[in-house]
C-alpha cells in the first residue's frame, strides 16, 4: 500500500510537469505548421484505452510514466519524408522556428511555475502590514538618524512605500548606500538619510549573499523587563527579568516603549506594577510556562545631575538576557546560565538578540569571544566557536546548520494586517511570480554551479525515488506544500532540459547554434556520435542519481 502511495503522488506531481514541457513543443510546432505524428505523456507501448488520433496526430498516455515526447516529420536526419510532408518537416523549417519550439518545452516548465505562483499569491495575500517602524534596535542606522517606533514610512528615494515589504525590498538592495527616508511622524513630515548597513553570510550553496539591513522590526517588543542589577529599586521591590509589565498606575502597557514613557511620566514618584511572571517550564519536550500576576511598589533611585530614566528605576531592556541554554552546544560550553546578561559580541556593544544572530551568521567559522554579567554583577569574556550540526531534513535531505546553543524570551506583538483592494492583490501576485520564479531559477543554477566546482555534494542528486518520497511528504503537508514543490520540480526541469547537452533541448538549441555558425547542417555521423555521448552521460547520470537514491531512501 506505501509503495502504491508513493507511485500516485509521483504520478502526480510528475503527469502536470511532462504534460506542460511536451504542450509547449506540441503548441510551437502546430503554430509552425511543423507536422507533429504523436503526442505522448510517457514512454513504452501505450496503455489500452489510452491512445486515440485526433486530426494528423496521435495521443497516447504510455506504461512507462517518467517522461514523454513530441514525435515531429523530419526530426530524425534519417528517415524518410514522404514528398507531401517535406514542406512541414522539422528540418525544413527555419532556423529561428526550430530554436522556439524547442526552446518551448522549458519555457512552458517555467510557465507553469509563474502561474502557480501567481494562483498562489493571489489566494494568500489578501492581507499585508503598513509600513510602520514596530521597533527600533539600539545602536543601528535607523536609531542614528533618528527614526522611532510608530513612524510611518510614506517615500524612499522619490518612490512611493505603503507597505513593509515596499520598504524591506529598497533597503535590502543598497547596502552601504545614502537612503532618503520621508517619514510620517504624528502630523508632521520629517525627511531622514539612512545609510543600510552591510549583512552578508553564506548561503547554503556557499554563496556571499549581501543585503542592506537598517535596524527596525514591523513587531513591537512586549513589556518585559530585565533586572541587570541587585542592588537596584527593582530588584528590592521584588521583580525579576523576564516579568511581563501589563499596568502602571493602573494604566494598561502593551510594548516596551508604552512601558518607557509611563515611567518617564512618573516623574520619579514610585508607581505600582501589575506584572505577569513565568513560572519553570511545565513540560518536558513542550515550553509551556503558567503567568502568575503580581502587584509591586517600585520607588526609583535616580542618579543625581542626570535626567531620570526607566534605568533609574532599575529596569532595563530584556533583549540580550539569557532564558535557556542547550546542552552540549557551545553556549553550554562558556558557562551561560539562565539570567546572564551577554554585554559584547568580539569586543562590540550588542544590544538586541537579532543582531547578535545575524553577527553570529555573518561568520559561523570563526572564532568568536563573549563578554556577558553575571546576575551578582561578574563580567566574563571567553571565546567560543559555533557548532556546525548536519542532519536530514523531513525529505531526507543533508542539511547542516549552525547553532550557538543560548536562547532568549523577549516576547514581540505584531501589529493588524490591512486588507489589500483586488487590483493591489493582483499586480503584487502578478509581479511576485515572475520574482519568484527567477529567484529560484537563479538559485538553482548557482547550485549546479556550485556543484560542477565541488562545493555542494553531488549526493544532493536524487533520482525517480527521491522525487516519489518528496511527493509523497509535500502532499502529507498539505495542498500549500505540494503545489510549491510542483513549481520548484518544474523550474528544475526546465533548467535541466536546457543543459547544453545532446538529445536534451539545450542539445538541440547547442546544434543549432553551431549550424547557424557554419551555416550548413552537421553530418549525420557528427549528429549521432553527438547523440550517443548524450546519451551515455544521461544514462550515466541516472545510474549515479538512482545510487544516491538507494543510500538515502532505502539502505539508510
Amino acid at each position: 500500500m506505501t509503495v502504491l502511495s508513493y507511485a500516485f503522488f509521483l504520478i502526480l506531481m510528475i503527469g502536470p510537469l511532462i504534460f506542460f514541457h511536451e504542450l509547449g513543443h506540441f503548441l510551437f510546432a502546430k503554430l509552425f505548421r511543423v507536422k507533429v505524428i504523436r503526442f505522448s505523456l510517457g514512454f513504452g507501448p501505450p496503455i489500452p484505452g489510452l491512445r486515440w488520433t485526433w486530426g494528423e496526430t496521435e495521443y497516447q498516455v504510455a506504461s512507462v510514466p517518467m517522461g514523454g515526447y513530441v514525435k515531429m516529420v523530419g526530426e530524425d536526419p534519417t528517415e524518410e519524408i514522404p514528398e507531401e510532408d517535406r514542406a512541414r518537416a522539422f528540418n525544413a523549417a527555419a532556423i529561428w522556428k526550430r530554436y522556439l519550439i524547442v526552446a518551448a518545452g522549458p519555457a512552458f516548465n517555467l510557465l507553469l511555475a509563474t502561474l502557480i505562483f501567481f494562483g498562489a499569491n493571489l489566494y494568500a495575500r489578501d492581507q499585508a502590514f503598513l509600513a510602520r517602524v514596530g521597533s527600533v534596535m539600539p545602536n543601528t542606522p535607523a536609531e542614528r538618524a533618528g527614526l522611532k517606533p510608530g513612524d510611518r514610512l510614506v517615500q524612499i528615494n522619490g518612490t512611493a512605500v505603503k507597505y513593509w515589504r515596499d520598504m524591506r525590498d529598497i533597503v535590502e538592495d543598497r547596502p552601504e548606500q545614502a537612503t532618503r527616508f520621508k517619514v510620517k511622524r504624528g502630523g508632521k513630515t520629517l525627511t531622514l538619510t539612512i545609510t543600510p548597513d552591510l549583512y552578508q553570510h553564506r548561503t547554503m550553496l556557499a554563496v556571499q549573499e549581501r543585503k542592506g539591513l537598517i535596524g527596525i522590526s514591523l513587531a513591537a517588543p512586549s513589556p518585559q523587563v530585565g533586572v541587570a542589577d541587585r542592588h537596584s529599586a527593582a530588584w528590592k521591590a521584588g521583580l525579576r527579568t523576564g516579568d511581563l509589565v501589563t499596568h502602571v498606575d493602573g494604566k494598561p502597557v502593551s510594548t516596551r516603549w508604552e512601558l518607557w514613557q509611563a515611567l518617564d511620566r512618573a516623574g520619579g514618584k514610585p508607581v505600582q506594577l501589575v506584572v505577569l511572571r513565568q513560572t519553570q517550564p511545565l513540560g518536558g519536550f513542550v515550553d509551556l510556562r503558567e503567568l502568575v500576576p503580581e502587584v509591586m511598589q517600585l520607588r526609583p533611585a535616580p542618579t543625581p545631575g542626570k535626567p531620570l530614566r526607566p534605568a533609574a528605576y532599575g529596569i532595563v531592556s530584556a533583549d540580550m538576557f539569557v532564558d535557556r541554554v542547550a546542552p552540549d552546544t557551545p553556549a553550554a560550553a562558556l558557562g551561560l546560565r539562565s539570567g546572564d546578561r551577554i554585554l559584547k559580541l568580539d569586543g562590540r556593544r550588542i544590544q538586541n538578540w537579532f543582531l547578535l544572530e545575524q553577527r553570529l551568521k555573518e561568520k559561523p567559522d570563526q572564532t568568536h569571544k563573549l563578554t556577558f554579567r553575571r546576575p551578582d554583577g561578574t563580567v566574563l569574556e571567553k571565546p567560543f566557536k559555533l557548532k556546525e550540526v548536519k542532519e536530514k531534513d523531513e525529505f531526507k535531505q543533508d542539511v547542516s546548520h549552525h547553532v550557538f546553543g543560548a536562547q532568549n524570551r523577549q516576547g514581540y506583538s505584531m501589529p493588524d494586517p490591512v486588507s489589500l483592494p483586488f487590483g493591489e492583490r493582483l499586480s503584487y501576485a502578478f509581479f511576485d511570480s515572475f520574482e519568484q520564479t527567477f529567484s529560484l531559477c537563479r538559485i538553482m543554477v548557482v547550485g549546479i554551479a556550485q556543484m560542477i566546482r565541488g562545493y555542494v555534494p553531488t549526493n544532493t542528486i536524487g533520482g525517480p525515488i527521491m522525487l516519489a518520497h518528496v511527493a509523497r511528504t509535500a502532499a502529507r503537508k498539505g495542498w500549500e506544500m505540494f503545489i510549491f514543490m510542483l513549481a520548484l520540480i518544474s523550474i528544475n526541469l526546465a533548467l535541466i532540459n536546457l543543459l547544453p547537452i545532446p538529445i536534451l533541448d539545450g542539445g538541440h538549441i547547442v546544434v543549432f547554434t553551431i549550424e547557424t555558425i557554419r551555416r550548413k547542417p552537421l553530418s549525420l555521423n557528427t549528429r549521432a556520435t553527438m547523440n550517443l555521448v548524450g546519451l551515455v552521460f544521461i544514462v550515466i547520470l541516472m545510474l549515479f542519481a538512482f545510487k544516491n537514491d538507494c543510500v538515502r531512501y532505502i539502505l539508510n
